[in-house]
């Protein structure tokens, strides 16, 4: 069985741009394509990384210098190429609302993660074995493993406290 508590919920920033109510650029496969240019210093290799073509990638850089009015690549023949003052702003922009969100994200990721367990698993209950030590708590837990695809905890307090709560 699949419990909740071991997916793992990940919320991350996204943002476009564009003209209101006009046609939006998808920032993300843009930056991702202006990242690979400024790591590759080739618009052909940034394509690559990123799995797309040469062409998709020439009209989504295209695309976005209409958009802007301004070039985001500069590039000639056996040059390679190299970002323009107005790609390195965008890749700021994003790197900046990551880490301004990021914790936040985190955070309503974590409580997302607690609310469906609450409401998912409702009939899962809990129990309490107080034992000090032994072959028979071991045996339990490795029963409790295999019937529950090893969705079982069993937070171990040993010395005096454990045998204490045991009597």
């Amino acid at each position: 069985m699949f419990w909740i508590s071991d997916m793992d919920i990940t919320l991350r920033p996204q943002w476009d741009v564009g003209p209101p109510g006009g046609p939006r650029i998808d920032t993300a496969a843009l930056l991702a394509l202006l990242s690979g240019v400024q790591d590759t210093g080739s618009l052909a290799e940034a394509a690559r990384g990123v799995g797309q073509s040469y062409r998709h990638a020439w009209g989504l850089v295209k695309n976005a210098e209409a958009l802007f009015g301004a070039p985001l690549i500069e590039s000639g023949r056996g040059r390679g190429s190299a970002l323009t003052e107005l790609a390195h702003k965008l890749i700021w922009a994003d790197r900046r609302i990551a880490a301004r969100l990021s914790p936040l994200l985190e955070s309503l990721a974590s409580e997302l993660e607690r609310d469906l367990e609450r409401s998912l698993e409702p009939s899962r209950a809990a129990v309490r074995i107080d034992a000090s030590h032994g072959f028979a708590v071991a045996r339990l837990m490795e029963r409790m493993h295999a019937a529950d695809g090893g969705g079982t905890a069993l937070p171990q307090q040993p010395g005096v406290g454990g045998l204490a709560r045991a009597r």
